[in-house]
């Protein structure tokens, strides 16, 4: 890049402006520090470069974006006044409003920001992006700094640099036109020509999201690693490593850092308007278990029966030992769980992928490669097997060297004899890891295998439970991820009675997370909880407006209500209680 001689002070432009110092330097020009030469008002006015000035797709760029950004009005933009040519200096110029305060780079550099001052610059910046993207204006460079934040008030933050590429000459080049803009770290993984190269609004959510994770973490996420573009690109595969942030934020950043830019917020005003999920006021008792050993309401012979693992004297030997689920947000924070009517919260679309499994109870490994096809007809035996009542066998990886399933069910016969027809029709030894629960539980697995007849395998719906086994006080925490507009979460005991976990689910993007404690009596014993993630595009009432039930009364409801339609998607996992 050509050095342009700096401007000396006192040089005016058009006999409107006036130059007082230079400010700093950027991809396609220099800016300066003015004043208007009637009335005094200071100004910001940058300059196109020497080597720019008579190049037409350099002067198209500055011409084009600076007619844009003259029609946006918004307080989070810096105001543009004129764009014009000074016929001295021969070289095209833009004024604009002049704002003290430092970059917000400056700010974090300090430490990490508050979760407040992260919310407001959130809801500032985005408010103002909202407005460009309605103008079809991207801007393609956010980052730290390019907003202004006078006097350290996020609320009152200001975004600078408009589609103009620039360098700040610490190896964070930009090149102008339809090529790269932005920095790498914080660029979006289009502008790296991944998933298309089509650089629109999307492209900004993605880096403010990586802006409001530096702001979190007080350190900027490394999206470059050893600096070179094929490094750079392979980190952006993937919802980058958000160690750091607040739990609060950390749903809508997953959602803004999602790969694919349709997976992501659909506008910055979805962004300015997400707030953080509110929990129940602490220690304000809404929703108590009975005791587990207690049989649910006209389910007597159901619940005692028991499974093999279960045991027909389970029953009493846990009777008194009463649950009670809360969420839990961090040591010592208990909320109760809600009942009743919530609204339920949007979401947006992510790409996921098949359900994790469950812990294996029992695996057989692999005892012969499976042949060109296998994975065909593997899938071929399993729409068509009939597992009887109360199984479920759900397909982990099938391949034509790998088959692996999870399988739930109060007995194991079933599942020895999926094994069997595998092998006799395919020629494999799969891995099936079995959880079995209690006859009381069936309800759920039943409801799930009838919905996945229905409305199809489980699509981009997504349970992830971390760790299979809870002990003492710990919480039981996942994630549920889903395109869907509608998210419920149900939890049954072993002794069928159905909760209405929705309430601690947190974050309102595509990946939901959940923690709670399940809290046992002293005399209690181990036992095993099955989780029922529902997604729908419309709401189910039954499971919506749920608060305490059993199993059997809920999911037959529920079954009912969602007869016919194909937008139901439900997995189903298991975790144990020690």
């Amino acid at each position: 890049m050509a050095e342009s001689a700096p401007i000396r002070r006192g040089v005016q432009l058009n006999g409107i402006y006036e130059i007082d110092e230079p400010l700093a330097a950027g991809g396609m020009g220099e800016i300066y520090r003015g004043h208007a030469i009637q009335g005094g008002h200071p100004v910001a006015i940058k300059l196109i470069r020497d080597d720019l000035a008579h190049d037409e797709a350099a002067l198209a760029l500055f011409r084009r974006e600076a007619d844009a950004l003259l029609s946006i009005h918004h307080e989070a933009i810096v105001r543009y006044f004129v764009f014009s040519m000074d016929p001295t200096l021969q070289r095209p110029y833009l004024a604009m409003e002049f704002v003290e305060g430092d970059a917000l780079a400056k700010l974090i550099r300090n430490g990490p920001l508050p979760l407040p001052k992260v919310l407001a610059l959130k809801n500032r910046v985005a408010s103002g992006l909202a407005a460009a993207h309605q103008k079809q204006i991207v801007h393609r460079d956010i980052a730290p700094d390019n907003i202004i934040v006078p006097g350290g008030d996020c609320a009152k933050a200001r975004i600078i640099d408009f589609g103009i590429a620039r360098s700040t000459r610490q190896g964070e080049a930009t090149i102008i036109g339809t090529g790269v803009a932005g920095k790498y770290s914080y660029m979006s993984p289009e502008q790296l020509g991944l998933y298309g190269g089509d650089v629109g609004p999307a492209s900004d959510i993605y880096s403010l999201g990586l802006v409001l994770a530096h702001a979190c973490r007080g350190a900027a996420i490394d999206m470059r690693g050893s600096g070179s573009p094929a490094d750079a690109i392979e980190r952006r595969r993937t919802v980058p490593d958000l160690s750091g942030v607040y739990d609060e934020i950390r749903p809508l950043l997953e959602w803004m850092l999602q790969p694919l830019p349709g997976k992501r917020p659909p506008s910055m005003l979805d962004v300015e308007q997400w707030t953080p999920r509110r929990a129940a006021p602490r220690e304000s008792t809404i929703l108590q278990l009975p005791g587990r050993g207690a049989a649910p309401p006209d389910e007597g012979k159901q619940a005692g029966a028991g499974s093999g693992r279960q045991g027909a004297g389970k029953a009493a030997a846990l009777a008194g030992g009463g649950l009670l689920l809360v969420a839990a947000l961090g040591a010592g924070a208990y909320f109760f769980l809600q009942g009743g009517d919530r609204k339920p919260e949007a979401a947006g679309r992510v790409q996921t992928a098949a359900p994790a499994p469950p812990p294996p109870v029992q695996t057989k490994p692999t005892t012969a490669p499976l042949r060109a096809g296998a994975a065909d007809r593997a899938r071929a035996v399993l729409t068509r097997f009939d597992l009887g009542g109360c199984a479920l066998a759900a397909p982990i990886e099938i391949t034509d060297t790998r088959a692996s399933l999870a399988g739930f069910g109060a007995r194991a016969a079933p599942f020895e004899k999926l094994d069997r027809a595998l092998k006799e029709s395919v020629g494999i030894d799969p891995d099936i890891a079995f959880s079995e629960i209690s006859d009381a539980q069936c309800p759920a697995v039943d409801f799930t295998a009838r919905a996945r007849e229905t409305g199809g395998a489980t699509g981009d719906l997504r349970l992830d439970i971390r760790g299979a086994a809870v002990r003492g006080d710990e919480p039981l925490s996942g994630s549920i991820t889903s395109s869907a507009a509608n998210v419920e979460l149900i939890v049954v005991d072993d002794a069928g009675k159905a909760y209405n976990a929705t309430s601690v689910l947190r974050g309102n993007g595509p990946q939901r997370t959940l923690s709670m404690r399940i809290r046992q009596g002293s005399n209690a014993k181990a036992q095993r909880v099955v989780l029922v993630a529902v997604a729908s595009d419309s709401p189910i009432e039954s499971l919506h407006k749920a608060t305490r039930d059993t199993a059997a009364n809920l999911f037959a409801s529920a079954g009912r209500e969602i007869s016919g339609r194909q937008d139901v998607k439900v997995a189903l996992a298991v975790a144990d209680l020690q």
